[in-house]
């Protein structure tokens, strides 16, 4: 049976943290064990560390309570301060989801904080378990975190950690709070994802888009209290409206207006759109015109795709009276997410123009990916080259043959037609070198 005690973030009883679950623990702390003055040395790897030893940042898995009211948690440690430099740099991750993540590695060491010292929630993952389980994409979350070695003494560090994830669900049911903080997050990075990628003509230079979800009040008063506030422009609305139907007996159909106050953090400037990366990832701020890939098939970035893009507020802007970056309104029930975008147009030849360096960023990452799986890149679903005077689109890559959509000359839009995988191989990488 569970112990049913728990931490509670801020006080606040609705936050609360129980047993098995990670968190983040200040580094001001006075209770760590390697700070007590009746600890002589902090073991590390092949070297003893002086007590006063400080830590950029402390996460520990709650393992229980004592009769004074702390709490017992074993600590996890940042790898790279934990190990020698000379120990761990064959260990680093370059490349893949877990690419600039920050890695911590489980010591053996267990000691008891006071609840002030919790400060947040951490999310703890085995790299695997980014690579094979989850969807998610966490590049850019400030609070996760991977984990792949136990150190068991200043000569041993164990990399036999298992799969795993930071929650414990006992009930399939009734997800512990952490789950749910973890869930919700997921939500609304996939509708970013959704609003950003939306392939349509009928988007402009400059658009917006608005998408509505069920949304679990626990997780909102957590994104709230401990990540919104202070990093984000808060807005009470006296009253939200959504029109329902109602049907009396006798048959009587009505609509009536179902009115709820609400609450509405905006994430305008180059900070503020900072923090909200740190919540919800560095990827939820862009994304390609295009349609989905299918099940197994991988799409990489293309000579003049269309991106689009979340960029902060200038005064330019703001006297043109166009709104930019982000809005989230939740009225006790739903949350609704209102994004402003422009739109980019890659080149491979000239990225001056982009405008957010985050982009930027991920865009010099893309070339990186695509040059090494080059052959793989080119036959792609909506890959565009160019057969005489005919612009043409691929539908379908099969075995032997591409099949392509003429999008140019107008008058032969849609017309398909059929091609040998090399010629069409040639044909794109040509396209691709154009300006």
């Amino acid at each position: 049976m569970p112990n049913i005690a728990c931490v509670f973030l801020k006080n606040n009883l609705n936050l609360p943290v129980t047993e098995g679950h990670f968190v983040v623990i200040s580094t001001g702390s006075e209770d760590l064990p390697w700070l007590q003055s009746d600890a002589a040395t902090f073991q590390c790897y092949e070297s003893e560390v002086p007590v006063n030893r400080r830590f950029s940042f402390i996460v520990g898995q709650i393992k229980g309570y004592s009769e004074s009211g702390t709490i017992m948690v074993e600590f996890y440690l940042p790898l790279n301060e934990f190990l020698p430099r000379n120990a761990n740099s064959r260990m680093s991750i370059n490349s893949g989801p877990c690419a600039g993540i920050k890695e911590l590695i489980k010591t053996p060491y267990i000691g008891c904080v006071k609840n002030v010292d919790v400060i947040d929630l951490a999310f703890v993952f085995s790299p695997l378990f980014l690579e094979n389980v989850t969807h998610a994409v966490v590049a850019g979350m400030e609070n996760v975190f991977i984990c792949r070695y136990m150190f068991k003494d200043k000569n041993r560090v164990h990399d036999d950690i298992p799969v795993f994830a930071s929650f414990v669900v006992l009930d399939l049911f009734d997800d512990p709070f952490p789950k749910r903080v973890w869930d919700g997050i997921i939500v609304v990075q996939e509708l970013f994802r959704s609003l950003l990628s939306t392939y349509s003509a009928k988007q402009g230079d400059y658009f917006h888009s608005t998408k509505k979800v069920n949304f679990p009040a626990d997780v909102w008063k957590y994104l709230s209290a401990i990540r919104f506030d202070g990093h984000a422009k808060r807005q009470f609305i006296t009253k939200t409206s959504t029109v329902r139907q109602r049907l009396d007996d006798g048959i009587i159909a009505k609509s009536m207006r179902d009115i709820r106050p609400a609450i509405q953090y905006r994430f305008q400037s180059d900070i503020e759109l900072c923090a909200f990366r740190s919540i919800f990832g560095r990827t939820t701020t862009f994304g390609k015109r295009s349609r989905r890939p299918m099940v197994g098939e991988t799409k990489y970035l293309q000579h003049f795709d269309i991106i689009n893009v979340i960029v902060p507020s200038s005064p330019e802007a703001v006297e043109a009276g166009k709104e930019n970056g982000v809005a989230l309104r939740f009225d006790g029930k739903n949350l609704v997410i209102k994004v402003y975008y422009h739109k980019y147009i890659y080149r491979n030849t000239n990225r001056t123009t982009c405008p957010c360096p985050v982009l930027n960023a991920a865009i010099t990452y893309s070339a990186t990916v695509a040059a090494a799986n080059h052959g793989a890149s080119v036959l792609q679903i909506d890959s565009l080259f160019r057969v005489n005077d005919m612009i043409l689109e691929i539908t379908a890559v099969r075995a032997d043959h591409v099949e392509a959509s003429i999008i140019s000359p107008p008058l032969r839009m849609g017309e398909l037609l059929q091609y040998d995988r090399e010629f069409v191989t040639e044909r794109v990488r040509e396209y691709i070198r154009l300006i």
